[in-house]
């Protein structure tokens, strides 16, 4: 073909030249005019601010920093483009930010000047939100409505997948709490545990109290209709330095297994008060839920801090739940300009780390745990930033490969683009499955003492929904007696089998003790 329409150009008088230049622009600029690309509008929505774990500054500077980067790979995409902002400053419940989401869309869509470039022109909107699954009900019922596409970053209420109600609705959480319920229900049925004690943090004045919320909500729901076990609510607040006591006895009283919603300082106060009301002998096994955003188990610095004695003996009998590893040396250029853009445009400082403290009764500030045990959180690994960041660029891959279709991009026609779709991110691998719905699976984690490190001994497959032993890592290792141990302790709730085994023996001695006697007479007797 090349040599077919070069062979006339070389025949061409030079008068005929400029008039085929001429034709060829003309042609070209009619093509151009009859494949404009449709303007992507992006707008954004976050209630809420001045919180490390995911005010607008932390979460606004993570959708910036990857606008950038998807600029540079595909900047087909952002030859027409805009953002929207709609940030609310505040401290909010669930509730509150679920209000103001609502008010703010509407208010959006009534002004004339937001829908002014839409009415003339082909416009693709997508709103992106970090909101929490209950907010983001709220704008899935929207985003039917007026067929826009939603990414909700946060998002994992297993209610969002109902693909009926939400057709342009996308939960991208990389911390999905309902496989959290599925993944311990099948753990309880494995082991035959038939009841257990739910340890839902209600700590009013903790920044992350929403997770906690949330988490345990997810977990009552899961078990709400389970008939054949039973589960205890026990009340806990971290804020009252003997509350964790106070709800270890009456954990005592119901089943040797607990499942706590908390945070990691949190939990290693907990465990140390287990180990002082007798608890690290077997009897009792722990359940610690992954709840924070910027801190994996695996990272917390048992290496390298001196770590009180009382919590090393009891850690091998508590399992920490978690989720996909991330590779964050491969991210660690993109967190440092997150942290760089959320002090530069909107003036919030996101630390290194920060050392977490509590109010003993003697008004010395020391750790929950021991003052020699330096606790450090490390804030730039925040997953919940990650996971906002993860979500712009799989938008954008999608959208490069979508714009220049034939036909008009309806929410419900970009939301079908990610089905069965994986993203071979810098981060980690997403893989989305047949609606949608990002692939999180649950990680079974026991620590070691040698290793001085959480192996994971089980996890739960997203996709197959299935329970599984993970023996080329770790397996389960119990000390004292054979695993897993019952659901009522050795010696009873109250000590009372203990109590009645040293009795029955007391008695059993007596008796030898008489028998013995008496051959003696009877020896003597004879004698």
């Amino acid at each position: 073909m090349c040599k077919a329409i070069m062979k006339p150009l070389l025949r061409l008088s030079p008068a005929q030249v400029p008039l085929l230049i001429i034709a060829a622009n003309l042609s070209i600029m009619m093509t151009l005019s009859m494949t404009i690309l449709p303007r992507v509008h992006m707008i954004m929505m976050m209630a809420g601010s001045r919180n490390h774990r995911l005010g607008y500054e932390v979460v606004g500077s993570a959708y910036d920093v990857a606008l950038n980067r998807s600029a540079q790979l595909y900047p087909k995409v952002f030859g027409n483009y805009s953002v929207t902002r709609y940030f609310t400053p505040g401290t909010f419940t669930c509730a509150d930010a679920n209000a103001i989401t609502t008010v703010g869309l509407s208010t959006l869509y009534a002004d004339d000047s937001f829908n002014a470039f839409a009415v003339n022109s082909k416009e693709i909107r997508i709103v992106l939100s970090p909101g929490c699954s209950f907010e983001t009900v709220t704008l899935g019922d929207f985003a039917r409505e007026e067929n826009v596409l939603v990414l909700a970053s946060t998002a994992s209420l297993d209610l969002l997948n109902n693909k009926k109600r939400f057709p342009t609705l996308l939960p991208l959480a990389s911390t999905s709490y309902n496989n959290v319920g599925l993944a311990l229900l099948k753990l309880l049925r494995l082991y035959k545990w038939n009841a257990f004690n739910l340890v839902c943090d209600s700590n009013a004045k903790d920044p992350q109290r929403l997770a906690m919320e949330v988490s345990c909500g997810v977990l009552r729901d899961t078990f709400k209709d389970v008939r054949d076990i039973s589960m205890l609510a026990l009340p806990f607040d971290s804020s009252n330095n003997d509350s964790a006591g106070a709800m270890l006895r009456l954990a005592k009283t119901h089943s040797s297994v607990s499942i706590i919603a908390s945070l990691p300082e949190i939990y290693k106060h907990i465990l140390v008060a287990a180990y002082t009301l007798g608890m690290a002998n077997g009897d009792y096994v722990f359940y610690l839920l992954p709840l924070t955003a910027f801190e994996q188990f695996e990272e917390m610095p048992w290496n390298r801090e001196k770590v009180p004695t009382n919590l090393l003996r009891i850690l091998p009998f508590a399992f920490v739940l978690a989720f996909d590893e991330i590779k964050w040396d491969a991210v660690t250029g993109e967190v440092e300009q997150m942290r760089n853009r959320s002090r530069q445009a909107y003036n919030w400082t996101i630390s290194e780390e920060y050392k977490v403290h509590c109010r003993r009764s003697n008004n010395d500030w020391c750790d929950r745990v021991a003052c020699d045990f330096s606790k450090r959180i490390f804030l730039q690994h925040n997953v919940l930033q990650l996971a906002a960041y993860e979500s712009l660029l799989m938008l954008v891959e999608v959208l490069n490969d979508t714009i220049g279709d034939a036909g008009e991009e309806t929410g419900v026609k970009l939301a079908s683009r990610f089905f069965n779709r994986t993203f071979n991110l810098p981060s980690r691998r997403v893989e989305l499955n047949k609606i949608g719905t990002r692939e999180c699976s649950v990680f079974v984690k026991q620590f070691n003492n040698v290793t001085r490190r959480f192996l994971t001994v089980q996890y739960l497959d997203s996709a197959s929904q299935r329970l599984m032993a993970d023996n080329t890592t770790s397996e389960v290792k119990w000390f004292t007696q054979t695993f897993p141990p019952s659901v009522v302790p050795h010696c009873g709730f109250n000590g009372e089998l203990c109590s009645k085994r040293e009795g029955n023996s007391s008695l059993l001695a007596e008796v030898l003790s008489v028998i013995a006697v008496i051959c003696l007479l009877i020896t003597f007797a004879c004698w």
